[in-house]
């Protein structure tokens, strides 16, 4: 385990490293080159959790040896280095006397997943004073993506990195200097951020906010649309962690997000047509239905430990049946679920209300609020929710607007 800190910077040209190992055999001892390549996937939660605190996670393989790399973004500094016997899928996964309890509050209870792959060739120098003593480590590194089949894509632009030894300060300020005398400069954004970019990606791209530029004199057709595109792009886009059981927070967005849309649906009588109103939302209904039993046996197994914990200790052995028969039934409803989600039915639901989404509004419309602008049409159900709210006076008026605000799912 280390928690020394890593300094990065950008290799324009070999012209830079030849000037800069000049400088440093003019000053130090530089060992021979030792080469390496090693695999490095880049792990996160699926909603950037690790990332979000200012983190990144890294497995690591070289050779037999396997490691997770837990450092920081902004100043590059390596928290630990934990070995590993294979890339774990939650946290929880590494021994308890090995796994650091921050890095697990912040990842507990979702898995990690692959965000990026890369295959990282190295070249390593150590950097020794007169009396032959380590004061600092330089890799010069080069990155390229690397995809499921092992086959390697672009490249990232090669860097360096310098490693100083504690107590030896004064000898890492002198190579800064160097570096700056041979005109190379910080690397600037790290090296995941530059691996998505290849993809067209960027850290914390998913999220289950909506994120819109409706004006308020949108028509109110077009601008339901755009509302059900995004939400539908959420249920697609957790369909394949569905599919591959990594977490169950993805049918928990899936169903979110179906959900949202059911109850935006039943605000739009008279801004969409009512026959393609009704047939979508019975097929939502359906997919919810559908779901429904996965989810429940999900939150029942995601907290089992929890109950478990609450009863004498005599008697959670007899749980053990119990947890076994939810383990089974949850397998027939993934089954199931996935079925559907592959089913003829799901595929052409799913492109029938894409097409009718993706399709521009009609220039004019017969139907009463689809060409009036959105602000009046929301504006009119919130003063109908507020008029109603007064028409129960005395009653549990926080509890009847609560319902009626989440009917709006503002």
């Amino acid at each position: 385990m280390k928690s020394n800190q890593l300094h990065n910077w950008l290799l324009e040209n070999d012209a830079q490293l030849q000037e800069l190992l000049q400088q440093l055999r003019g000053k130090y001892q530089l060992s021979d080159a030792q080469d390496s390549t090693q695999r490095v996937t880049y792990l996160d939660t699926f909603d950037w959790r690790i990332w979000r605190k200012g983190d990144v996670l890294e497995y690591q393989e070289y050779n037999r040896q396997k490691k997770l790399v837990w450092r920081r973004i902004d100043h590059g500094k390596v928290y630990m280095e934990i070995p590993v016997d294979e890339c774990p899928d939650f946290i929880n996964d590494i021994p308890d006397w090995l796994m650091p309890e921050a890095l697990f509050k912040v990842t507990w209870p979702r898995a990690l997943v692959e965000q990026a792959l890369s295959r990282m060739q190295q070249q390593l120098y150590e950097i020794r004073d007169r009396s032959d003593k380590v004061v600092a480590r330089l890799s010069i590194v080069t990155e390229n993506q690397r995809y499921p089949n092992n086959r390697t894509g672009k490249a990232l632009p090669v860097r360096l990195y310098v490693e100083p030894m504690r107590g030896y300060d004064k000898a890492f300020a002198r190579i800064e200097r160097m570096l700056a005398d041979a005109g190379i400069h910080g690397y600037g954004k790290d090296p995941l951020v530059r691996l998505l970019k290849l993809d067209d990606r960027s850290p914390c791209d998913y999220s289950t906010r909506l994120r819109l530029q409706l004006k308020p004199d949108q028509r109110a057709d077009e601008a339901a649309r755009q509302i059900m595109l995004q939400l539908m792009q959420i249920m697609e886009v957790n369909e394949h962690g569905i599919r591959d059981d990594v977490d169950t927070e993805f049918l928990h967005d899936f169903r979110s997000a179906l959900q949202r849309v059911h109850r935006l649906l039943g605000q739009l009588k008279q801004v969409i047509p009512e026959d393609t109103r009704q047939r979508f939302d019975d097929d939502l209904v359906w997919i919810e239905e559908e779901s429904a039993r996965l989810y429940g046996l999900n939150n029942w197994l995601l907290n089992f430990d929890e109950h478990r914990a609450l009863i004498d200790s005599q008697l959670q052995l007899y749980l053990d049946e119990l947890h076994g028969s939810l383990r089974t039934q949850r397998h027939a409803a993934l089954i199931n679920l996935v079925k559907l989600l592959d089913s003829d039915h799901y595929r052409k639901f799913m492109k029938r209300w894409r097409v009718f989404l993706e399709c521009g509004v009609p220039d004019h419309s017969v139907l009463k609020y689809a060409e009036q602008p959105v602000i009046k049409v929301t504006g009119r159900r919130v003063w109908k929710t507020y008029q109603r709210m007064l028409a129960y006076k005395g009653k549990d008026l926080p509890r009847l607007l609560q319902i009626d605000l989440a009917k709006m799912d503002r």
